[in-house]
């Protein structure tokens, strides 16, 4: 069982805590989280994968924003207007891949 009383953790309050009771909370807490891991799917693969969907979009997001400023501004001049084309195309089509609307 899980439930311990905080009396038998902490004695009469004093704000020093007993060795004995601090193991005997620290066994039931393993306990406790060990049981509660077993119920639930390991959460790592499908969290990173999320996290790596994520992460590439906006870096897609990003990365088109970028070069749309470098359109507009067109800074590095004989690249931009040589390449526009083609910079306009890439921006397109990373925003259809991130969902970008």
């Amino acid at each position: 069982m899980c439930s311990v009383r905080s009396t038998e953790l902490f004695g009469n309050g004093c704000s020093q805590v007993n060795h004995r009771h601090r193991f005997i909370f620290i066994q039931l807490y393993a306990t406790c989280l060990n049981n509660f891991n077993d119920t639930l799917p390991n959460p790592t693969g499908w969290l990173m994968t999320v996290q790596a969907f994520y992460t590439l979009g906006f870096m897609g997001s990003f990365g088109t924003q970028i070069i749309l400023a470098f359109i507009v501004t067109r800074w590095p001049l004989k690249f931009i207007i040589s390449m526009e084309w083609l910079l306009t195309l890439i921006c397109c089509i990373a925003n259809g891949v991130t969902g970008k609307n």
